[in-house]
Order: C-alpha cells, then structure tokens, then sequence
C-alpha cells in the first residue's frame, strides 16, 4: 500500500510539472503576441470574466491573444490547484497508514 502510495504521489508530481511546463510555453507564446500588440492589463483583469471581456473591448484585434493568455493562466491555476489537493490527500493518507 505505501509503495502504491508513493508511487502516486510522485506521479501526481510530475503531472503537475509537466502541466505546468506545457501551460507555461502556451502562456509565453500568447503573452509575447500581445506585447508586440501593444495590450496592456493588469494581472486582475485575467481572474475575471468581466474584465476579459472589457479588455476585448479595448483591443479586439487582439481577441484571440486575449483568449489564449488568460485561458492558460486560469487552467494552470485550476489543475494545479487540484493537483496540489491530490498530492496533499495521498501524503496525508500516507502518513495515516504509516
């Protein structure tokens, strides 16, 4: 049961390294477009969906930059989080069956 534990534990690890490495390329490439696109924001405009929106308004040739860069951030930010969760639960159930 521990090595299974332990095992799992180091998988949900490396998924999140690699999740963040994959999100992170994808985040960087929309982030560039939009520095050579002249879009400003601050980091609160991505956590909502209202602001996205207001910052579409402002640059709507840069929809698509918009979209991708505050889509990547929130997806890394939600399967992170439930990664960590994960990674919590199965070292916490690991220390109970020790």
């Amino acid at each position: 049961m521990e090595t299974t534990l332990i095992i799992l534990i180091g998988v949900a690890f490396l998924g999140m390294l690699f999740v963040n490495v994959y999100f992170r390329a994808q985040v960087l490439k929309a982030y560039k477009k939009l520095q050579r696109g002249g879009v400003e924001f601050e980091g609160a405009d991505m956590l909502t969906q209202e602001r996205i929106e207001e910052l579409v308004e402002r640059y709507p040739a840069q929809e698509e930059p918009i979209r991708q860069f505050t889509g990547g951030i929130r997806k890394t930010m939600s399967i992170a989080s439930g990664l960590i969760v994960l990674i919590t639960l199965l070292g916490g159930v690991l220390m109970w069956y020790r």
